[in-house]
């Protein structure tokens, strides 16, 4: 459950640091990391639940979605990173 935050987090922002530090004054920067760490609490929440639903002896077949929409999310936010880290590199040029 820990590691979703731990290694999403501490990657994606080292990487933004390195590679694309002046992404932030981009206008959608916010939307974009509203969207990964979305997801990333999805997926964390996810993880979480299935977690208490074991230990419960219980099963729940609705534990699958949790993954797949911190996924899109994770994704999009992704996506949405690499379009302006790419529209950053176009511009300094």
């Amino acid at each position: 459950m820990f590691l979703y935050p731990l290694i999403g987090g501490t990657l994606f922002y080292f990487a933004i640091n390195g590679f694309a530090n002046k992404i932030s004054r981009f206008s959608g920067y916010r939307l974009t990391c509203n969207l990964y760490n979305s997801g990333i609490a999805t997926l964390t929440f996810g993880s979480f639940l299935k977690g208490v639903i074991q230990i419960a002896g219980a099963s729940s077949p609705y534990i699958v979605f949790y993954y797949v929409v911190g996924s899109l999310f994770v994704a999009a936010g992704l996506i949405l990173m690499l379009v302006m880290v790419a529209n950053q590199k176009r511009v300094n040029i």
